[in-house]
């Protein structure tokens, strides 16, 4: 009986710390993933600004250089650019990023300007092009800043919460 007692005490605690350092590591992946979208963007920058690449070419090009859903999102939107069924390319770009960021750690605002900056590329000159995509690079700058503070703020509270739930928990069945 003890030893049955002990384990689920064991198990409550080892839930609710793993539920606080869950969440805290999604904060973590969230400012990962910004990073990674800056990354992107400056590469997308280069190839457009200097390159001189179409649209097409340097997600597809960018595509094979990142690793991960992104560079699968940019190679998957390029392919469909060049196929021409006739969509336009924020309509490609929202149906990509809601196939392949499903699982982003990524806040619902940050998607939606995520999808927001596929539908002003698709229209636009080269220069309007870089000027769109600087513009957007400095949000996310901000985006990452905001979530780093976030992370600062908040992530040692919830690893921290997480433990005392558990602890919590454990002296209300005792």
């Amino acid at each position: 009986m003890l030893f049955i007692r002990a384990f689920g005490v064991g198990l409550i605690l080892f839930s609710s710390t793993a539920i606080g350092l869950l969440c805290a590591n999604r904060l973590k992946e969230q400012i990962e993933e910004l990073e990674t979208i800056k990354k992107l963007l400056l590469m997308l920058r280069g190839e457009i600004k200097y390159s001189h690449s179409t649209l097409s070419e340097a997600f597809g090009s960018i595509g094979k250089r990142i690793k991960g859903p992104y560079g699968e999102l940019l190679f998957k939107v390029a392919g469909q650019m060049d196929s021409m069924k006739g969509q336009t390319l924020a309509q490609i770009w929202e149906a990509c990023v809601a196939e392949y960021l499903k699982e982003s750690a990524l806040l619902k605002e940050e998607k939606e300007k995520w999808v927001h900056f596929g539908s002003q590329l698709g229209y636009l000159d080269k220069e309007m092009q870089v000027s769109t995509i600087e513009l957007y690079l400095e949000q996310v700058q901000e985006e990452i800043k905001n979530a780093q503070e976030n992370f600062k703020r908040n992530g040692k509270l919830y690893r921290m919460m997480g433990v005392m739930a558990g602890i919590f928990l454990v002296i209300l069945m005792l």
